[in-house]
Order: C-alpha cells, then sequence, then structure tokens
C-alpha cells in the first residue's frame, strides 16, 4: 500500500486541499476512507498542519465506544 504526504504545492495558494480566506488566514479540507470502512473528514478547519492526519485520527478516535451507550452522530 503506498502512502501519500501532500504538501505546499507551488499551483495552489495554501497547499493541496487548503485554501486562503478573505481574511488571509488558511482553512483546510480533507476525508479519509481507511480499509476497514471507516472513514472521516475535516472541513473548513483552521491552523492545522496536516488536515489528512486529523481526518485520520477523527476516523480512529470514532470507533471508540462512548460511556452509556451514546451513539456518535454521523
Amino acid at each position: 500500500m503506498k502512502k501519500y504526504i501532500w504538501k505546499e504545492a507551488d499551483v495552489t495558494n495554501a497547499g493541496l486541499g487548503s485554501n486562503l480566506t478573505l481574511e488571509g488566514s488558511v482553512e483546510a479540507d480533507a476525508s479519509i476512507m481507511l480499509g476497514d470502512k471507516t472513514f472521516a473528514a475535516i472541513g473548513a478547519a483552521p491552523g492545522l498542519g496536516s488536515a489528512i492526519e486529523a481526518a485520520r485520527l477523527l476516523a480512529r478516535e470514532s470507533q471508540q465506544p462512548l460511556p452509556l451507550g451514546r451513539v456518535r452522530p454521523m
């Protein structure tokens, strides 16, 4: 399995999956689907160094059960 890491790109204004806002801050988007059918997405998130790593962490954390039998939002 290949692992791809996206960094700053010369053809975009803030790196792949990111955009500059009118105020000049960077907001990032990313989505991921893991081989075990777990998935997650991050949208318009400011201040992330790697939105895909945040999405990966969210996918993994969402597999953990919540106390008192609660169900995570979808």
